[in-house]
């Protein structure tokens, strides 16, 4: 194996404590509220993706040696997390990087 159980365990509760700054949740409110109200979604991404999103931006954040969350950590992990959560319009192409489409609209915020 190459990681026992227990220490998946301790590095699963220790990623879960990293901080997210306000300014860094409101981004991520943001960026799931775009999916929603975009002309190129038919169903965006729910209350519940958005809290997935911020689980795997403290992970990703988590694995970089971080004991905070950056706006970077949310676009690294953004178009997986994301992707598969979003119903496209017709005619849209699901292999265009959702994030990068996403993502670039905003203003990324400086914490």
């Amino acid at each position: 194996a190459v990681i026992d159980q227990e220490t998946l365990e301790r590095m699963q509760k220790e990623a879960m404590e990293v901080y997210v700054h306000p300014t860094v949740r409101g981004y991520l409110a943001d960026l799931s509220a775009a999916t929603r109200s975009s002309d190129q979604t038919v169903m965006g991404v729910s209350p519940r993706g958005t809290i997935a999103l911020m689980r795997a931006s403290r992970a990703w954040a988590y694995l970089e040696g971080r004991s905070s969350v950056t706006p970077d950590d949310v676009k690294a992990v953004a178009g997986p997390v994301m992707a598969h959560r979003v119903v496209l319009s017709y005619g849209q192409n699901r292999f265009i990087s959702f994030a990068a489409r996403g993502t670039g609209k905003f203003t990324t915020p400086s914490c």
